[in-house]
């Protein structure tokens, strides 16, 4: 039977099967909402999807390796997740996803991020397992931004702009990940709540302190 004649669906859970190609069919779900993907054996999203009202968009652990350009016009999207895959980069009309709060990109081939990302309203935004080896400097215009993890990039170290001023430290993403593999990034204000979970640098390339991060969440171990 085909899924694309309920034409009333909201959620549509297609977890862990073979699929490898979304019917353009699916087009006529209109009302559909939820969709997950995860843990098939797509290499593509087809445009069609863009056309449809998703808040939730869940297409982990496939083979995809890049996001359709009209990514941008999923206007209602909150969360999307395409980690586990094989993506190389960005299309810039992700900056164009005005309500996305979570963005998980874990586990990609990505090498640079792009600046449009600072145009969204995230809240959490998990690039780690990548190739990325600079944070963009308007990065630091993400205001909105709680959860950071970046672990296992070869990064050497966040730039002064992303860390922020003293004056401005209600806006500061504490940048714990790049030290501990397991720590969330969390928003920094009189008072810090990051806390060191691991053992500093483990399994990263960072090395030694990272100036201007708060004494709260600096690792003992380091200088």
């Amino acid at each position: 039977m085909e899924l694309c004649h309920f034409v009333s669906l909201e959620i549509l859970n297609l977890y862990h099967n073979c699929i490898r190609v979304i019917p353009e069919a699916i087009v006529n779900l209109q009302m559909l909402t939820y969709l997950n993907l995860s843990r098939n054996q797509l290499s593509a999203l087809p445009a069609c999807l863009c056309g449809l009202p998703l808040k939730v968009l869940i297409a982990s652990n496939n083979k995809l390796g890049s996001l359709p350009e009209e990514i941008g016009q999923l206007k209602q999207l909150m969360e999307l997740d395409v980690s586990c895959n094989e993506i190389t980069a960005l299309p810039q009309q992700i900056g164009q996803l005005k309500s996305l709060r979570e963005l998980n990109v874990r586990r990609n081939y990505l090498k640079v991020l792009p600046q449009e990302l600072v145009d969204l309203p995230l809240v959490k935004f998990d690039f780690s397992c990548n190739k990325v080896l600079v944070i963009p400097i308007c990065f630091r215009e993400m205001k909105q931004l709680q959860v950071l993890l970046l672990e296992n990039n070869p990064l050497q170290s966040p730039p002064a702009q992303v860390r922020g001023s003293p004056s401005k430290r209600s806006d500061l993403v504490c940048i714990v990940n790049m030290l501990n593999e397991n720590a969330k990034m969390k928003m920094c204000g009189s008072s810090c709540c990051g806390a060191a979970e691991t053992n500093p640098t483990r399994s990263h390339e960072v090395a030694g302190s990272i100036p201007g991060l708060p004494e709260c969440v600096k690792d003992p171990a380091l200088p």
